[in-house]
């Protein structure tokens, strides 16, 4: 039987495991199906997964990343499912996937030394921020909303970060100045600056993180990709 070698660009062969009992969620699997709008792209990956032929393929962990993004069309598949996953997951920078026997994993992978150029407030509000980030196809923007950005506030007080170490330094001292008369109201948590007047310099500092996030996760490893394994090519697939 011939098979052919998929072209799945964010597939990480590298945590794959490389054995029948995880190729099988892949090899000779089919979807044939159709889901209305609006569903996130978390929604589009589970689809896929549930309705996969002749067995559906079970999710054992999915990234928040995937929750950014929408869509606003119902879509119609005819495809093989690894196809229709990597399809979902190109457009979410960072994010990989790859199947084990207990089925499809999909998370954010970073490239070996990504990280090291970045501040540890940007590596960790980068991430927030793009987990957190709101896309609207039909608007054509994008958006933090103001739960998120308190939410996100809160997870970088309790990540034990600093106000001082974080804001750019004419946007501590504006703050600085303000505390100094500012008593008992004085502003020292990033909970309390999201609620603020001042809320402003957090989700400006947050975008420049979100950014340098995304530009660290987009670099393309100086390795070359190596190529899928044989026990993942599939048979020429069925035309819809």
């Amino acid at each position: 039987m011939v098979r052919m070698q998929p072209y799945w660009r964010d597939f990480s062969v590298e945590r794959a495991e490389h054995t029948s009992a995880a190729a099988a969620w892949l090899v000779g699997q089919f979807v044939n199906a159709s889901l209305p709008a609006p569903a996130t792209h978390h929604d589009l990956i589970e689809f896929i997964c549930a309705s996969s032929l002749p067995r559906p393929i079970p999710v054992v962990s999915l990234c928040e990343n995937l929750n950014s993004q929408s869509i606003i069309r119902g879509v119609a598949y005819c495809k093989m499912p690894g196809d229709l996953i990597d399809d979902v997951v190109r457009a979410h920078p960072g994010v990989s996937w790859w199947v084990t026997k207990e089925g499809l994993h999909v998370e954010v992978v970073l490239p070996a030394n990504a990280m090291s150029e970045l501040r540890t407030f940007d590596q960790i509000a980068g991430s927030l921020v793009v987990a957190s980030w709101k896309k609207s196809e039909e608007r054509k923007n994008t958006s933090l909303t103001g739960v998120a950005l308190v939410e996100i506030a809160i997870q970088l007080d309790a990540a034990g970060l600093v106000l001082k170490d974080a804001l750019q330094p004419a946007q501590w001292e504006k703050l600085r100045t303000h505390n100094q008369k500012a008593g008992r109201a004085a502003i020292k948590t990033f909970e309390k600056l999201a609620g603020s007047i001042f809320s402003h310099m957090l989700r400006r500092r947050l975008y420049t993180a979100r950014d340098r996030y995304i530009d660290a996760t987009a670099r393309k490893s100086d390795r070359a990709k190596p190529p899928i394994p044989k026990i993942f090519h599939s048979p020429n697939p069925v035309i819809c």
